[in-house]
Parts: C-alpha cells; structure tokens; sequence
C-alpha cells in the first residue's frame, strides 16, 4: 500500500511494475515506464506491422474502417478492440482462434529452411 500513499494511481502503479519486471537494472519512474512502453508498443522503429500484419490485425479485431493499411505500428485502438476481443472470449460470446487452423501458422520458404542446412550430414536420416 505505500505506492498509493504517494498521490500515485493504480494506473500507474502497473505501470512502474511492468517497467520493473522488463527493464530490471534501470531505474523505475513514471517517466522511463511510460516512454519505455510508447517505444515498444506505438513506435514503427521498434515494433513495424508490416502492410501484411496490419492487415490480418484489421480484420482480426474489425478495424478497417478505423486503423488504415499505411498505420504500421500499434494503435491504441488495437488495444482497446484486443481487450474487449479478450473480455468476449473469456465470456463465451466470441470462439477462440483455432491454434492448428493453417491460417494461424507461419509458412517457412524453401529458402528460409536451406539456410539452416549446413551439408548432407545434416540430415540424420542420410547419415545410416
């Protein structure tokens, strides 16, 4: 209870606590959390959608009349509608994604599995 005897808000408070819990060695102020999470969360250097993820998220949460293609990092309207998705799962007004649908998966490229192929002896199966 003594954060609250400070004038600091349960806002706040959470927020200087997730600071804490991701940043441990740095000092834990309103000012770093808030700037920390703007970084991560809204800022398009360190968080880019892509046209693609911005897509699948429009659909997904029903925003394509609200969060345009170009808008590549996350708005504070993907929150809002992420969380009341969450609160309507939880309800059971909206089914969850189906983890196995192929549509949740992402598809390696040839290219992106043979980079990680060193040789022939590589392949366990060759090796007999």
């Amino acid at each position: 209870m003594g954060i609250f005897r400070q004038g600091i808000t349960v806002a706040q408070a959470a927020l200087i606590e997730f600071f804490k819990r991701m940043r441990p060695g740095d000092p834990a102020t309103l000012d770093n959390a808030r700037e920390f999470l703007e970084e991560q969360l809204f800022d398009q250097r360190h968080y880019d959608l892509e046209r693609v993820g911005r897509y699948k998220l429009n659909q997904k949460l029903d925003l394509r009349d609200t969060v345009p293609l170009a808008h590549r990092s996350i708005s504070k309207w993907d929150i809002i509608r992420l969380l009341r998705r969450m609160i309507n799962i939880n309800n059971g007004v909206e089914p969850a994604d189906d983890v196995d649908h192929l549509g949740n998966r992402r598809v390696k490229t040839v290219r992106g599995v043979g980079c990680k192929i060193n040789s022939v002896s590589d392949f366990d199966e060759w090796n007999a």
